[in-house]
Order: structure tokens, then C-alpha cells, then sequence
């Protein structure tokens, strides 16, 4: 039970425990009873307003600081105590807030050292968690500092370098010391694979990398070792191909010589098909030029049949409207023929009516007989009419007839020309790409004729460099001699050299002597015809056969490896 709840029970049980007694004492003593009830039930309800008055101004302020207490004790600093007054309740409640602003300034403080902020400042530095937190940090920086250190040593090239352990304890000592031996775990290969670099930079590929190291720096150790012995292999490798160059220069010497002799003449060969093209070119050119006029002429033709064709066309029309004006015409004339008919009819009854009038229509009679001729007249020259504009209707009906039948004829010929000018623009295409693929292959006959010369020229270059090549093979093998070899290195390229002096390139006793390369009649050029022991030039056979490439410059199976794609 808390201590609220004993003091409501208390505030109730007091009350009525004082004024049953009163009743008891008023029983026996004889005293007026209810007058005893009201003050006892007046002093009930002035106890239960007292104890509930109490319950505010203590037993909640107490509440509030226990359970203020007991989050302290669990460590929970984000709690506000939201009790104020100025008695005695209200200090202790503003001294546990003073507590929990310190706290949680510290945790702050420790949450920035934790997260790597070693910049945020604490304002209470006088208790001992503060002094605590100070250290801490003072030990973090230094070793941080330490870090920062190795770091920018180790970047700058300088593995001589530690952290200074002094003043260090327990984990933050064990800490450096383990920095202290990854620097030398990474020192010492390092410094070994430095000196064994500038020994071998030096010349002496013999020596090795001796340290047992692990992991990466094994290898390294590995790695280096297998370069150097790699190297030295190279090397002797280098040695072996500087002896076959300077074997095969003298042999590409020779075969550059025979190649501009026989480039020479496919030259002269080259100009003589250069010349041919050339001529087909000029007459592709005329047959083209004679395509373009035909061309030209049946596109004239073409346009003046089609004028014509409009022409007829236009004639068609005309006859056609020729017709239709006959039609019209013809049937005016019928209206005259029909108007002299009536009008005869009309100078017939004129007439009868004159004869009846006697001798008062004599005159009449005369004028309506002169009508009377009139329309007879004219009724016989409607008719010749319409026979003369029935016979032009016949008549412009054969022409329409012959119109649509030239008309037709003129369409056939149109599309002959037509035709004639389709094939004669095929024609003239094919001529154009003729001489368009003419003048390419003239082009490129004139463009291998120069390079034909080229190759004479670079062939006599060639033997020349080949020469140079002899000379500094011979300087790069005095220079392989500068380097030292372990046996194992040297044995391969000097088991080639046996092998290559009795396999002879070129067989002792051969002479190389000047000649002309053969050109264009004017003996340009100069070169050197290597001649065996039996008077034969090099690149020919005892039966005067132009030799393979194979017979002039030997290759090894390593060499048929490396040229095989070639």
C-alpha cells in the first residue's frame, strides 16, 4: 500500500473512530447525541478536504521524485520533471532537472566522441565523469593524431615510422602497439623488395627476394622474384632473337636485292598494261560520248512526237466541235425549213382570201403569191443546206475516225521512242561505269606502278637497313653481356648459338658483290647480290628457278610460331 493510499484510509478511519467515541462518551455520560453526530460529521468532512489537500501539496510531489528516481537509477536521461514550487519539494525537483541537463549534456558529448566528433566542447569540466570523458578524449585525438601520422608518412614513401605509445594503458596500448607492427609488417617486405629492385636495376638479375612473408606480401615476394627470373629470361631470349637477326639481316640483304630486280621489271611490266587501259578508256569515253548524242537526239524525238500527239489531239477536238456546230447548224435550218413551210401555208390562205375579196385583193393576192415564192425558196435552200451540213457531219466523223487512228499511231511511236530512249539511257549508263571502272583500274595501275617503284626503292632501303640491323645487333648483344645471368638463364641462348652455327644461315665462304637493280632502261639504284661457293646468286636454284622464301631466309620451329599468321 503507498504511502497516498494509508493516509486517505487514515483521513477516513480517524474521523470516524473520534466520533464514535463521542457517541459512546454522550451514551454514557448522557450528553445530546446529535448535536455530537454533526460536529463529528463536520470534522469528518474539514479531515477528508485536509487529507486531500495534503495528497496535493505532498504525497504527488513524492510521487513525482520516486518515480523521477527510479528512471535515474535506470538510466533514462530524456525525462523532464515537470513539478515547480518554491518549497522545499520544488529545490529537490529543480536539482534532479539540474542532474538530468548535466547527463544528458555528458551523453551527448559521449554519443559525438562515439560517432568520431572530437571537436564538441563540454561546459562542466569539475566532476569526475566529466574528467572521465576528458581523458578519453584527450587518449582518442592522440591516437587518432598517431594514425594521421602513419598515414601521411606511409603516403609520402617513409615506412620508418611509429606511434608513440607513452603514457598509453591496457586496450588503448595494445591499440598502438598493433599499429606500431602492421607499419613494420608492411616495412619490411617493402624495404627488401626496394633493395632487391635496386640490385637488379643495377644488372645483377640473380638476386631474390629471401624474407618469409604471407598473403599479399608472399605475393609480392612472389611476384617480384618471378619478374626478375622472367626478365632474366627475356634477356636471354633477347640474346637468342639479337643472334638470329643478325643472322637473318645479312639473308634479307640478299633477297631485298633479287626483289627490286624482280619489282624492276614488274614495273616496266605494270606501264605496259597502264597504256592498254588507257587506250580502252579513250574508246569507252567515245562510245559514251556517241551514247549521250543518241540520247540526246531521241529525247528531241521523243518531244516532237509528243507535240505532235498534243497537236492531233487538239485537231480531235476541233473536228469534234466542228460536228457538234453541223449538228446545231442543221437544226437551225430545220426551223427555217419549218418557218417556210408555215409561211407558204400562210401565203396559200392569203392567197384564197385575195380571191375571195375580188377585185379589193387583186394586190394582196400578188404579194402573198411573191411570199409564197419566197418560202418555196427558201424551204428548197433549207434543204440543200441541211444536205451540205448532213454530208459535213459524215465528213467530220471520218475525220474524227482518221484523228483516233493517227492519234493511235502516234502513240505507238511514242512508246517505241520511249523504249529506244530507255535503252539508249541503259546504254549510256553502262558506258559510264565502263569508263568509270576503267579509270579506276587505270588509277590503280598507275598507283601500283608507283608502288611498285617504291618497293624497288624500299627493297634496295631494305638491304641497306639490313646492314644497319647486322651492326646493332651486335651493339645490343655487347649491351645483353652487362647484365648477370644465373646459369640456368644463360644455358638456353647459348645452346641456340651451337644450334644456329650448325644449322648456317649463310654458309662460310660466300661473297657479296655491288650490282645494278635493273629499271626502266637507266640502271637506277644500287644494291647486293649475295653468291654461293658454286657461282649461284642467292634467291636462285642450280636449274635457274626463282627459290622459295623459305630457301633464302631458314626459319626454326619458334620463328614458324611467331610468323604463322603472316
Amino acid at each position: 500500500m503507498s504511502v497516498k493510499q494509508k493516509f486517505v484510509l487514515f483521513s477516513f478511519v480517524l474521523p470516524f473512530s473520534v466520533v464514535l467515541l463521542m457517541g459512546f462518551a454522550c451514551k454514557i455520560f448522557g450528553g445530546n447525541v446529535s448535536g455530537m453526530i454533526i460536529s463529528g460529521a463536520v470534522l469528518i468532512l474539514l479531515s477528508v478536504v485536509s487529507g486531500y489537500t495534503f495528497v496535493g501539496r505532498v504525497i504527488k510531489p513524492i510521487d513525482d521524485i520516486t518515480d523521477t528516481a527510479e528512471k535515474l537509477e535506470r538510466g533514462i536521461t530524456d525525462h523532464e520533471v515537470s513539478y515547480t514550487s518554491r518549497d522545499e519539494f520544488g529545490k529537490v525537483a529543480d536539482a534532479l532537472r539540474g542532474i538530468f541537463r548535466s547527463l544528458r549534456e555528458k551523453e551527448e558529448y559521449a554519443n559525438s566522441i562515439a560517432s568520431g566528433n572530437l571537436n564538441i566542447l563540454m561546459e562542466s569540466k569539475d566532476d569526475s565523469l566529466s574528467i572521465a570523458l576528458l581523458k578519453v578524449k584527450e587518449i582518442i585525438e592522440n591516437l587518432s593524431n598517431g594514425i594521421n601520422h602513419i598515414v601521411g608518412d606511409l603516403n609520402r614513401g617513409n615506412v620508418n615510422t611509429n606511434i608513440d605509445d607513452t603514457g598509453l594503458s591496457g586496450v588503448y596500448k595494445e591499440m598502438a602497439d598493433g599499429l606500431n607492427k602492421l607499419v613494420g609488417i608492411i616495412r619490411d617486405p617493402l624495404l627488401e623488395v626496394e633493395k632487391v629492385l635496386r640490385v637488379a636495376s643495377d644488372g645483377d638479375l640473380t638476386i631474390r627476394v629471401e624474407g618469409n612473408y604471407e598473403g599479399i606480401f608472399g605475393d609480392l615476394k612472389n611476384n617480384v622474384n618471378s619478374m626478375i627470373e622472367k626478365t632474366g629470361e627475356v634477356i636471354s631470349k633477347v640474346s637468342e632473337a639479337v643472334d638470329q637477326v643478325s643472322s637473318a639481316a645479312s639473308q634479307i640483304s640478299v633477297g631485298s636485292q633479287s626483289l627490286a630486280e624482280a619489282t624492276n621489271e614488274q614495273a616496266s611490266s605494270l606501264e605496259e598494261i597502264g597504256s592498254s587501259v588507257e587506250e580502252l578508256n579513250s574508246m569507252v569515253k567515245h562510245n559514251a560520248d556517241n551514247t549521250n548524242q543518241a540520247k540526246v537526239m531521241m529525247t528531241d524525238t521523243d518531244k516532237a512526237v509528243q507535240e505532235g500527239k498534243e497537236a492531233i489531239r487538239n485537231l480531235e477536238e476541233a473536228m469534234k466541235e466542228i460536228k457538234q456546230s453541223a449538228i446545231e447548224t442543221s437544226n437551225i435550218v430545220k426551223t427555217i425549213d419549218e418557218i417556210a413551210f408555215q409561211t407558204n401555208l400562210l401565203a396559200l390562205n392569203a392567197a384564197v382570201e385575195a380571191a375571195r375579196a375580188g377585185e379589193h385583193g387583186r394586190g394582196f393576192a400578188v404579194v402573198a403569191e411573191e411570199v409564197r415564192n419566197l418560202a418555196q425558196r427558201s424551204a428548197e435552200a433549207a434543204k440543200n443546206t441541211a444536205m451540205l451540213i448532213d454530208e459535213s457531219g459524215k465528213n467530220a466523223d471520218k475525220g474524227v475516225e482518221t484523228v483516233s487512228k493517227t492519234i493511235e499511231v502516234f502513240d505507238r511511236v511514242a512508246e517505241s521512242a520511249g523504249k529506244v530512249l530507255q535503252i539508249i539511257e541503259e546504254i549510256a549508263a553502262a558506258s559510264k561505269e565502263q569508263a568509270e571502272g576503267i579509270e579506276q583500274i587505270n588509277t590503280a595501275v598507275a598507283q601500283l606502278n608507283t608502288v611498285t617503284q617504291q618497293n624497288a626503292a624500299n627493297s634496295e632501303e631494305s638491304a641497306s637497313a639490313a646492314e644497319e640491323l647486322n651492326s646493332q645487333a651486335q651493339e645490343l648483344t655487347g649491351m645483353i653481356n652487362e647484365f648477370k645471368l644465373s646459369k640456368r638463364e644463360w644455358a638456353a641462348p647459348h645452346f641456340k648459338k651451337e644450334v644456329l652455327k650448325k644449322k648456317g644461315s649463310l654458309k662460310a665462304g660466300k661473297t657479296v658483290e655491288k650490282t645494278q637493280v635493273a629499271g626502266k632502261g637507266d640502271g637506277r639504284g644500287s644494291g647486293v647480290h649475295a653468291v654461293s661457293d658454286n657461282g649461284n646468286k642467292m634467291g636462285e636454284k642450280k636449274d635457274g628457278n626463282t627459290a622459295k622464301p623459305e630457301d633464302i631466309i631458314p626459319l626454326d620451329e619458334a620463328d614458324e610460331e611467331n610468323f604463322k599468321d603472316f
